[in-house]
C-alpha cells in the first residue's frame, strides 16, 4: 500500500488516530483523578439529620428547693448530693453539689478542689452583698428569677433571698461544660414556699445559735417568716 502524498510529505492516518486516542485517554484519566479529589457535595434535596445542640435544655432535670422556694434546670447526666454542713461564720448549709453521673462525689471545700461542677449554699452574711463590688470590680448587678442578685464574676452569682439570707451559686469548673453555668442561671425560678409542710415549734420558738443549728431548716428565712405570721407568740434567738 502506498501512502498518499501530502504537500509536506506522505500522510499517515494511523498516526493521527493513535495521537487522538492518546489525547482522549489522557483527558479521561485527568478528569477522573480530579473528580476523585474534589470534596463531595451534599444534595440540597437530601434531608440533614437533626442533632441536639449543647444549648438544648428540653431534656434537662429540675432541682427544687421547697424550703427556699426556688427551682432550676440542670443537665440530664448530672446528679446532686448533699455535702457536710458549712461551719464558717455566718454561713450555714448543708451545701448542695452537682456531679457528672458515673463519678464518685468529691466535694470542694476550702482549699480542696473536688470534682463537683456546681455548688449552692446559703449565707446570713447579708452585709457581704453590699461589699461584693469592692471585692469583685468586674461584678454586675442583675435580676435572677425576680430576685435582686449580683454576678460577681464568671463563676459566682449571689442572690438576695431576703433581708436575712443570701444564696450563693458557684461554678466549680473552668473549661468543662463552659456554657452550662449561664444556662442554669437563666433557668432559675422562685416559687411560693410549701407552707403546708411547716409546723409551729412545740416550744414556741427556735434557737439559731451555733453550734450545730445552722443546718436546721427551721432557721431559714422562709420558715421564720412563715412562723412569725402563723405561730402564736413565736420567738427566735440568734
Amino acid at each position: 500500500m502506498v501512502a498518499k502524498r501530502h504537500r509536506f510529505g506522505f500522510f499517515h492516518p494511523e498516526l493521527l488516530i493513535a495521537a487522538l486516542l492518546i489525547i482522549l485517554v489522557g483527558a479521561v484519566l485527568y478528569f477522573t483523578t480530579t473528580r476523585t479529589n474534589l470534596p463531595q457535595l451534599v444534595s440540597l434535596s437530601t434531608p440533614v439529620p437533626e442533632t441536639k445542640g449543647e444549648d438544648n435544655m428540653s431534656d434537662w432535670k429540675t432541682y427544687t428547693d421547697v424550703d427556699y422556694g426556688f427551682k432550676f434546670a440542670y443537665p440530664p447526666n448530672w446528679y446532686f448530693e448533699t455535702g457536710p454542713a458549712v461551719s464558717e461564720k455566718k454561713v450555714f448549709g448543708p451545701q448542695i453539689s452537682f456531679f457528672v453521673e458515673g463519678t464518685k462525689p468529691d466535694f470542694s471545700r476550702y482549699n480542696h478542689e473536688g470534682n463537683d461542677l456546681l455548688t449552692l449554699y446559703t449565707s446570713t452574711d447579708i452585709e457581704y452583698f453590699e461589699k461584693i463590688p469592692s471585692h469583685y470590680p468586674e461584678s454586675l448587678p442583675t435580676i435572677i428569677g425576680g430576685k435582686e442578685a449580683i454576678r460577681a464574676n464568671q463563676k459566682l452569682v449571689v442572690i438576695k433571698l431576703s433581708e436575712l439570707e443570701l444564696l450563693n451559686v458557684e461554678w466549680r469548673q473552668s473549661s468543662i461544660y463552659a456554657n452550662r453555668f449561664d444556662q442554669i442561671i437563666s433557668a432559675f425560678e422562685f416559687t411560693d414556699s410549701n407552707d403546708s409542710a411547716y409546723t409551729c415549734p412545740a416550744s414556741g420558738g427556735v434557737s439559731c445559735k451555733p453550734p450545730g443549728s445552722y443546718s436546721d431548716p427551721m432557721c431559714s428565712s422562709v420558715y421564720l417568716s412563715w412562723a412569725q405570721e402563723n405561730c402564736l407568740n413565736f420567738s427566735v434567738a440568734y
